[in-house]
C-alpha cells in the first residue's frame, strides 16, 4: 500500500526516533518498582549523537530518570540533548525538581514524549525549560509512551 502523504524521515528525525525508543525501553525496567507512579526513561546524547548518560525511575525517593543521566553525563552534560518519556517535574516533592538540575547542567534541548498530567506539573516543567531558554519538543513517540503509562494519565486525568 502505497501512502502519498507520508512524510520521508530525515537521519538526524532517525536518530531522534531510535533514542527516545531507547528510554521508552529503559522505562519499562521499572515495571513494579514504583507502584502508583510514572514509568520515566532517560537518555541523553552529545552533538555527535553518542550516548552520554541514561536512567530510569526504579525507587520511589530515589533519583529520577533525568537525575541519573545528568550524573553519569557529568560535564558533558553541557550542550547536551534529552530524550525524556514524561515531561520533567518542576517542583520540590521527595526529590528536588528535575527542571532545575537540567537548567543548571546547560542542556541545550530536551525531547518530551509526553505531558505530565500530575497537577502540580502540567506543563509547567516544560514552560520552565523553555523560560531558561532550552528548545522542547513535546511528542515524540507519544503514542508509546501514553501506552506506557496509562495508568499514570487516567490517575491524574483532569
Amino acid at each position: 500500500m502505497f501512502l502519498f502523504n507520508k512524510k520521508k524521515l530525515t537521519e538526524q528525525e532517525k536518530i531522534d526516533i531510535m533514542w527516545m525508543n531507547e528510554a521508552l525501553d529503559l522505562a519499562k525496567k521499572g515495571n513494579g518498582m514504583v507502584p502508583g507512579r510514572p514509568l520515566v526513561g532517560c537518555v541523553l546524547v552529545d552533538n555527535d549523537n553518542n550516548k552520554i548518560g541514561d536512567g530510569f525511575f526504579s525507587k520511589i525517593g530515589g533519583p529520577h530518570a533525568e537525575i541519573q543521566a545528568l550524573q553519569k553525563a557529568g560535564i558533558k552534560a553541557m550542550g547536551a540533548i534529552m530524550y525524556v518519556t514524561l515531561e520533567p517535574h518542576c517542583f520540590h516533592g521527595l526529590t528536588p525538581p528535575c527542571t532545575t538540575a537540567i537548567i543548571k547542567a546547560g542542556v541545550k534541548k530536551i525531547f518530551i514524549a509526553i505531558e505530565d498530567p500530575f497537577p502540580k506539573i502540567q506543563g509547567r516543567g516544560i514552560e520552565e525549560l523553555k523560560g531558561a531558554g532550552i528548545e522542547v519538543i513535546v511528542g515524540l513517540k507519544k503514542e508509546k509512551a501514553n501506552e506506557l503509562n496509562k495508568e499514570w494519565l487516567l490517575k491524574n486525568k483532569s
